[in-house]
């Protein structure tokens, strides 16, 4: 397993107006990242609407993340896990 380094890409997760996930802009944003600079990106932090989406929103999301950056050599991605308590 490789460790994750260098600079991660906390992504926004983008929907449509009806809050469907937008896959193609969450490519977009991936490929973005990428290209600025970025060494890998987390998917789905903990920037609000992780906690909002369903499993399968949040699989799919992963999914995506993973598809993209295994395009390219050497990148990371993360996939971030959060809940709603302290507990």
């Amino acid at each position: 397993m490789k460790l994750a380094h260098g600079i991660l890409a906390m992504l926004v997760t983008p929907f449509h107006d009806d809050y469907r996930l937008n896959e193609d802009a969450l490519r977009r944003e991936v490929q973005w990242a990428i290209a600025a600079g970025a060494h890998g990106v987390v998917a789905a932090p903990s920037i609000g609407e992780f906690l909002h989406m369903d499993e399968a929103e949040r699989t799919r999301v992963f999914e995506i993340v993973i598809e993209e950056t295994r395009k390219r050599p050497n990148l990371s991605a993360v996939a971030m896990t959060s809940g709603a308590t302290t507990l």
